[in-house]
């Protein structure tokens, strides 16, 4: 019963679930953590092949935000089970009214979890479709990502210390600021020119040092796929509860009622459905003995009343 209730029931634990569980683990994910400078660097040098390049191109951009989108498929296909589950439970409440009635109550579970899987498989290959649409094409005209790009490449680049603060900017004896350099990873050592030369390693690695360049383009890059995967989230976080909502509840809701009047409304299946469990029946047998028993006592008791 709603009334009275100590916790959220029905649909109200569906609206938890779409902005309490999903919403907040999908804007939660954040795609710099995967981004880090080792994976940059690697693909920008993998795209660039023979030819190195003084600028990356777009499709260093469109690979690192692809592979960050991909991430949001399992939520997304988890909030679909969630719901499903709680659909569930949703019809094993309502089943319980006829508990008095064993095989209507076990027939109407089977024939609505029935027509929940048949709801939830297009309802999951609808929500995987979205997130390879946002993965297929990476709109690069989205009015936020242009925005976001146009700060991202006009604003400095600031250097960080060891202890993770900005660093001040460097001078020269003129007074006028320096260009950044990029500073060495902890631990790395001084690079040493051997005087022969080595052979080619079977698995080739970049070192461990960046150059200025290298430093510039992988925070532009983190900062450029990171607006975007938020553009993304966004879009995800609206979509998904949307079609499981019209492919999953509403659509349940539309279908459940004929769909049961087309089952179990059968002339021939009556006994069977309104079969009372045998422990019931036994109990009405029993008071209807304890009936007759009781009236045959009270027309005995009016018989000496007469006398």
């Amino acid at each position: 019963s709603i009334d009275g209730a100590k916790e959220l029931v029905g649909g109200a634990r569906i609206d938890y679930i779409y902005h309490e569980c999903f919403y907040p683990y999908v804007m939660g994910i954040k795609a710099s953590k995967e981004l880090t400078d080792e994976y940059i660097r690697l693909t920008i040098r993998n795209r660039s092949g023979m030819q190195s390049t003084i600028f990356p191109s777009d499709q260093v951009f469109i690979t690192l935000v692809k592979r960050q989108i991909r991430r949001l498929e399992d939520p997304a296909v988890k909030c679909v089970n969630f719901i499903y589950d709680e659909l569930m439970k949703i019809v094993e409440v309502a089943a319980a009214r006829v508990d008095r009635f064993p095989t209507l109550r076990r027939k109407f579970i089977e024939i609505a979890q029935t027509m929940m899987q048949e709801h939830r498989t297009p309802t999951l290959s609808h929500v995987r479709t979205t997130i390879q649409a946002e993965s297929g094409y990476i709109n690069m005209k989205h009015p936020q990502m242009v925005e976001a790009a146009r700060r991202i490449m006009a604003g400095p680049v600031a250097q960080l210390g060891p202890d993770g603060r900005p660093l001040p900017p460097r001078v020269g004896p003129d007074g006028r600021p320096l260009p950044p350099q990029a500073a060495p990873a902890p631990g790395a050592k001084p690079e040493s020119r051997n005087s022969q030369m080595s052979d080619v390693p079977r698995n080739i690695q970049l070192g461990s040092n960046m150059s200025e360049t290298e430093t510039i383009q992988n925070n532009q890059i983190r900062d450029m796929v990171e607006a975007y995967f938020s553009i993304t989230q966004r879009n995800v976080t609206d979509q998904v509860p949307k079609i499981v909502t019209l492919l999953m509840i509403t659509k349940l809701c539309e279908s459940m009622y004929p769909r049961l009047i087309q089952e179990l409304y059968k002339e021939s299946m009556y006994s069977e459905l309104l079969a009372e469990n045998s422990d019931v029946a036994a109990k009405r047998k029993a008071t209807q003995s304890m009936m007759k028993c009781l009236k045959k006592a009270n027309e005995a008791l009016g018989r000496v009343r007469d006398i």
